[in-house]
């Protein structure tokens, strides 16, 4: 259980219009954010933060959580292998509403309100009311959070869709994009793919805005990846 100190809600000064849409970067904000994806990258743990926390900051998403980083050569050491920075610096220098849910994770929104959405505590193995309120306050549809909720068996793998010959890798890739479980039946798929791929061409149209090529770049990578993780599946 996160202690009343670590949940303590941090309430800043935005500048952003109503929307939450960040239309631009300062120097300083674009240099931490670089810093936030090599850190990430270097990590190679929760790769896809980066994307959730950008599609925030571009409106798409309502929350996003960031966790420590970990040293990939020692587990134990959660100190950024290529950054000095520690995580909250990130929210802060966005001006993003913050609140520790665990020692290791943290939650940032656009609107302070929506942490009146969370549980209580954090305990991952409680009631499916405890993991609806977690998929509301990262604005997931219901439809998606009750696939999660009522579905035990395990994922089927986007390879498997490939290898089978109804879906193509490059299609199926942009699933990536989409941070949340779907219906993972052929029609939940292409559903999720268009999902992607506008996430994608949001992330793409960010970048543009921000000055951020880095961000573009590391976006392409995470989709490379995923299409070759559809094509080496057995």
């Amino acid at each position: 259980m996160a202690s009343t100190k670590d949940n303590q809600q941090y309430k800043a000064v935005s500048h952003r219009p109503t929307n939450g849409v960040l239309e631009s970067m300062t120097a300083h904000q674009r240099w931490v954010f670089e810093q936030y994806l090599i850190a990430r990258y270097d990590s190679r743990a929760s790769g896809h933060e980066p994307l959730w926390l950008a599609l925030m900051l571009g409106g798409a998403k309502p929350a996003a959580s960031i966790t420590k980083f970990v040293d990939p050569l020692d587990p134990e050491n959660d100190t950024p292998p290529s950054s000095a920075f520690p995580i909250e610096v990130v929210a802060q220098t966005f001006d993003l509403p913050y609140r520790w849910w665990s020692e290791h994770e943290l939650f940032v929104t656009t609107t302070p309100w929506r942490f009146d959405l969370l549980p209580a505590t954090d305990n991952r193995t409680a009631s499916t009311a405890y993991h609806r309120r977690l998929g509301c306050f990262f604005g997931y549809p219901q439809a998606d959070i009750e696939y999660f909720l009522s579905t035990s068996s395990p994922y089927l793998q986007p390879g498997e869709l490939v290898a089978e010959g109804l879906i193509q890798a490059k299609e199926l890739a942009y699933v990536t994009f989409v941070p949340r479980r779907h219906d993972d039946s052929v029609d939940g798929y292409e559903r999720a793919i268009t999902i992607g791929k506008k996430n994608r061409q949001l992330i793409a149209d960010c970048a543009a805005r921000w000055d951020l090529p880095a961000l573009d770049a590391y976006a392409d990578c995470a989709y490379h990846n995923a299409v070759m993780e559809c094509l080496l599946h057995r």
